[in-house]
């Protein structure tokens, strides 16, 4: 059986078989002879991994001149480690030390790595040692991001110091600029992420991108038809992932004796790609999926800055009078976007134009829907906006559900219903609540309807209830456990953008539909 030639789940080891990134490759050498640390941004899989171990695979040293007598460099893997104090780095960053080193700062080392605890100042002393060798000392941290579980030291501040004060520098690989990806307190005021010159890695040029189909196949012998060659580059994109994914398959029906790069090739590989465009799009900023589906819709964006990020992480590219997306596997993923968006609209259009002939629901019911259906409608490609007109409708019934909910229960019970419609999980809530606005407020007076301090949850689980279930809201809602789907997912969608997350145009129609069919059973005449 003949092997295929094409990996594409793991990083390149031979150099043989590493493609283009020429320029990045010496650049990053020339920031590592000048002692400056490089900081590696790109997106998932495009290849950091594999030009890290580019950097540091010996034949390039010998190839570029890089003495590894004078400079060591020690590849390390932080997605690998376990990591929960500052202790764990240098104990990892220490083995590799050992492995490279002779005489009295090998023996050293090692006696440094048989203690429990290892300090920021005996690591200190290590790394003057090899430089007093007249040693650079090199790490090259990939996935660098999940050095954020350390949760004891200043972790930043010691390497910070490190590359200051010795010969020593670091190249950290991550899917975003560090100051972005560290935002929590206690990092994003470090000056760490200064001492860094950064570098975005994007796709294959065209030329490495043709050589790494061309060349792969002649080493086997095969030579194929320039046009298919064209074919995978242009479906496949600059992603190495994406090319060698597609020339595995190419590979295997070849092997079977189709030589054609076909329609049915491409909705298989679409379907391969399906997950990895979803994870990336997912990862866009909502500025950066708005300028996508411009470019889809209009052939450019507006947005000069979300179009300069996705050309640097090479999504587009600008032709001479529009941008274009790089890859034709992307484009069609986002033409679906596009049009799941149309289909979703056009369903809830199509409920929105029936309330004028319904009865069962008011006026204010009416416009509320149709302003927060229009305003969705009119933001689409403007992933963040879509919050406001979301919140504003889910505002809208949580007022009426409060309202709803009282009236059913004060006809049913009397004066006494707050007493006996709720748990006692779901009173101590409101009444928390309650307690906090009277604290806050020296002239605060007791709402009319106590439920005005009850939020989506307590209204559920009020109208859940099995005893208020059985005798008063199964007669509005019939079937709890749609109604208790539907409740869910308006809560979540709420939750998400309280908290100033983004939501999916899709999510937004689907909370419009959910919370007209709430107001159409609420309004119910029985």
């Amino acid at each position: 059986m003949r092997k295929n030639p094409f990996q594409y789940g793991r990083p390149v080891q031979d150099p043989n078989d590493f493609f283009g990134r020429e320029e990045e490759t010496r650049s990053i050498y020339r920031q590592i002879l000048a002692s400056n640390s490089v900081s590696l941004i790109g997106e998932r899989k495009i290849g950091k991994t594999s030009l890290l171990l580019h950097i540091i695979h010996p034949q390039n040293l010998i190839r570029y001149k890089i003495s590894s007598r004078k400079i060591l460099m020690f590849y390390v893997d932080i997605s690998s480690l376990s990591l929960s104090r500052s202790s764990d780095l240098f104990r990892k960053l220490l083995e590799c030390i050992s492995e490279k080193t002779i005489d009295y700062v090998k023996m050293d080392t090692d006696l440094l790595l048989e203690k429990e605890y290892i300090d920021f100042q005996r690591f200190e002393e290590i790394v003057a040692k090899i430089n007093d060798n007249n040693q650079k000392i090199v790490f090259l941290l990939d996935e660098f991001e999940k050095i954020s579980r350390l949760k004891k030291g200043d972790i930043f501040s010691n390497l910070r110091y490190l590359a200051q004060m010795y010969d020593i520098v670091f190249v950290v690989s991550t899917l975003r600029d560090l100051t972005s990806l560290f935002e929590e307190k206690r990092f994003s005021t470090s000056p760490f992420f200064n001492i860094f010159t950064k570098y975005q890695l994007r796709g294959l040029d065209e030329s490495a991108s043709r050589d790494l189909v061309t060349v792969t196949f002649e080493r086997e012998g095969i030579t194929i038809d320039p046009s298919v060659a064209d074919s995978i580059v242009r479906f496949s994109g600059s992603n190495p992932f994406f090319l060698k994914l597609s020339c595995y398959f190419y590979f295997e029906r070849m092997v079977c004796g189709s030589q054609v790069f076909d329609n049915d090739l491409r909705s298989f590989l679409q379907q391969e790609f399906e997950s990895h465009h979803r994870y990336n799009w997912s990862h866009l900023s909502g500025n950066e999926q708005a300028a996508l589906l411009n470019i889809i819709k209009d052939g450019n964006t507006i947005d000069f800055f979300a179009e300069r990020s996705l050309e640097r992480k090479g999504y587009i590219s600008k032709g001479e009078s529009e941008s274009y997306i790089t890859s034709e596997s992307f484009q069609r993923f986002l033409e679906d976007i596009l049009d799941s968006h149309s289909r979703a609209f056009i369903a809830l259009e199509t409920h929105i134009i029936d309330i004028g002939s319904r009865d069962d629901l008011t006026e204010s019911d009416m416009n509320a829907l149709r302003e927060a259906a229009s305003e969705i409608e009119r933001q689409k490609l403007y992933i963040d906006n879509l919050r406001a007109p979301v919140f504003e409708i889910i505002g809208y019934l949580e007022l009426e559900m409060r309202k709803f909910n009282k009236n059913v229960l004060e006809t049913a019970l009397g004066a006494d219903w707050l007493k006996d419609a709720m748990d006692r999980k779901t009173r101590e809530e409101i009444e928390g609540r309650l307690l906090k606005a009277e604290k806050r407020n020296r002239n605060f007076q007791n709402p009319e309807n106590p439920l005005d301090y009850a939020i989506l949850e307590n209204i559920r689980n009020i109208i859940t209830r099995r005893n208020n279930w059985d005798h008063y809201f199964s007669k509005y809602f019939e079937n709890k456990n749609v109604l208790e789907v539907k409740m869910q997912e308006i809560i979540d969608v709420r939750n998400r953008v309280a908290h100033f997350h983004s939501i999916h145009f899709n999510e937004a129609v689907i909370v419009v539909q959910n919370i007209l069919w709430m107001l159409i059973h609420i309004r119910k005449r029985i």
